[in-house]
């Protein structure tokens, strides 16, 4: 009688068991499909930053706006930052909702995970991102210091800023450079040898 009563209770214990590790997989939190799409439309976009040097000019620009502007969610927090720079650029309004320093993150990824010619040249980096750059001020300069010696070589689409690249052996640290040098009210010669940049990139790493 007592084996009885202990096979009973013991098939009981197992029976809850199974129940209660039924409810905690019903309650995870399920797949995000709208995230999901989101991150696939970066995707796409990222691979069209090779021709189309402004967010509001990628193909894929349309379908991103209108994944983040159906609803007001805080997108930035489940991508990274080369992800959250491509939505910025595209979705202004998505960025005036986020923290400055994601958005000062984002664009620092931004300077070394798209062409060249989104910046311009370390010397005179003037173009619409540029701009959007240039006006996140200190936070956006603190960052971008953390390049100032990434060796990665700039690539640009056009012949002539292609070869003055190669030829002066500009990287993603000379870029870097010249876009705290706008912040800051400074210059940088990026036509001087590679010994003489680092030292502007130096003396440049004290007005940040």
């Amino acid at each position: 009688m007592s084996r009885a009563i202990l096979l009973l209770a013991l098939a009981s214990c197992t029976a809850g068991k199974t129940h209660q590790e039924h409810d905690v997989t019903n309650t995870a939190s399920p797949n995000d499909p709208t995230l999901a799409r989101l991150k696939q439309q970066l995707a796409t976009a990222q691979t069209q930053t090779d021709a189309h040097y402004a967010g509001d000019a990628l193909p894929a620009a349309a379908e991103v706006t209108a994944i983040v502007e159906r609803e007001q969610r805080p997108w930035w927090e489940q991508l990274t930052p080369g992800e959250a720079f491509l939505l910025f650029e595209i979705s202004p309004s998505t960025a005036a909702r986020a923290p400055a320093d994601v958005v000062a993150n984002a664009y620092c990824a931004g300077v070394a995970g798209v062409s060249a010619e989104w910046w311009g040249s370390p010397g005179a980096p003037r173009t619409e991102p540029s701009d959007r750059l240039v006006a996140l001020g200190a936070r956006v300069a603190t960052c971008l210091g953390a390049l100032f010696d990434d060796p990665r070589p700039l690539r640009y689409i056009d012949g002539e800023a292609r070869t003055e690249a190669d030829d002066n052996g500009w990287t993603v640290g000379d870029l870097a450079a010249g876009l705290v040098a706008r912040i800051t009210g400074a210059t940088y010669d990026a036509g001087k040898p590679a010994v003489d940049r680092a030292k502007q990139r130096a003396a440049l790493r004290g007005k940040r």
